[in-house]
């Protein structure tokens, strides 16, 4: 038994004589561990798609012919953003006339257009996309293809 416990009595007197000087480093390098662990600038989980609130807004106006409208909203967080055209009617009747509609960017007093296509109303959403938060716009272009000047309504949904 005596022979099992002299490694251990050696170990022991190593660690002795080490002292003051040993509980410094091994204090030293725990501070050192715990720090790198620390984050100073914890972040939030950003909310998911599936639980992110969705707004949905209502544009109305009046589409001079050749002419083009738009409408801007914004977004907290990323999410979808979806617009819709769905009515548009000219000289009162309902109108089937095709439109370009577009989501962009504001600049000054236009709508710098990201991404668009041309549409039929009330055929459903025409565009959909995933944009982070931060100010957009909806324009609504007529391309040549209404008769008289056009009263439109287009949706909006996006995250609130």
């Amino acid at each position: 038994m005596a022979a099992l416990l002299l490694p251990f009595a050696r170990r022991m007197h190593i660690l002795k004589n080490a002292g003051p000087r040993l509980a410094q480093v091994v204090l030293l390098t725990a501070a050192i561990a715990s720090a790198s662990c620390w984050d100073q600038n914890p972040t939030q989980p950003s909310p998911s798609a599936d639980n992110v609130p969705v707004m949905t807004e209502s544009f109305n106006g009046t589409l001079p012919l050749g002419g083009s409208k738009f409408y801007s909203f914004s977004t907290s967080v990323q999410g979808t953003v979806s617009a819709n055209l769905i009515g548009l009617k000219e000289d009162g009747a309902d109108s089937s006339a095709q439109l370009s509609v577009s989501l962009g960017v504001p600049v000054g007093i236009a709508c710098s257009v990201e991404v668009g296509q041309i549409v039929t109303p009330g055929a459903g959403t025409v565009i959909s996309t995933t944009l982070p938060g931060g100010v957009y716009c909806v324009q609504i272009l007529d391309p040549g293809n209404l008769v008289s000047p056009g009263i439109f309504s287009i949706t909006i949904a996006h995250p609130r």
